[in-house]
């Protein structure tokens, strides 16, 4: 028995409102078609209002005030997460922000892409990064990817692509 490959996608700022449930207001086919084939996690909670605390915690499987992990302190304790997959046999890959904790975070990884500040966004060069990736993958099986975008992020300012500009969307 192969151990199954995991896709562990963050969308930094993301709604669950918007993309699931028979009330979603977004039009997601993409994501409508990851969700039918793996697991989805409808009800998370976040614990914090940062992101870089918030992942802490993903991570670490504790709240803040237990793991220490904030915005400028105790990175290191969020890889022990990712430790436990390769020593599982699991490749490492990740496509994450370029700074702090995603570079501690993803320091032993045998693969990965590092987002630019200011953020490029998925189409703006994340997006080929991604496809990159998964196909380097292809070669080490079995693999966990991180991926984490910050796309919808407040501090994220680009135009939006003109085939995205209709109300649906």
């Amino acid at each position: 028995f192969m151990n199954p490959n995991i896709l562990f996608i963050v969308v930094d700022g993301l709604r669950n409102d918007k993309v699931y449930g028979v009330n979603k207001t977004s039009i997601t086919p993409n994501l409508d078609s990851l969700l039918s084939e793996g697991t989805f996690f409808s009800h998370a909670i976040s614990s914090s209002d940062g992101t870089r605390t918030c992942v802490g915690s993903m991570l670490t499987a504790q709240y803040p005030f237990q793991s220490g992990v904030n915005t400028f302190h105790n990175h290191k304790k969020t890889t022990k997460f990712f430790k436990l997959f390769k020593k599982n046999g699991y490749s490492l890959a990740a496509t994450v922000p370029d700074v702090d904790l995603w570079k501690t975070l993803t320091e032993n990884f045998d693969t990965k892409d590092m987002i630019p500040k200011p953020y490029e966004y998925l189409f703006g060069g994340t997006g080929e990064k991604i496809l990159s990736q998964l196909d380097k993958l292809k070669k080490l099986q079995p693999w966990i990817y991180y991926i984490h975008v910050m796309d919808l992020h407040k501090t994220v300012n680009y135009a939006l692509p003109e085939k995205f500009k209709e109300k649906k969307f």
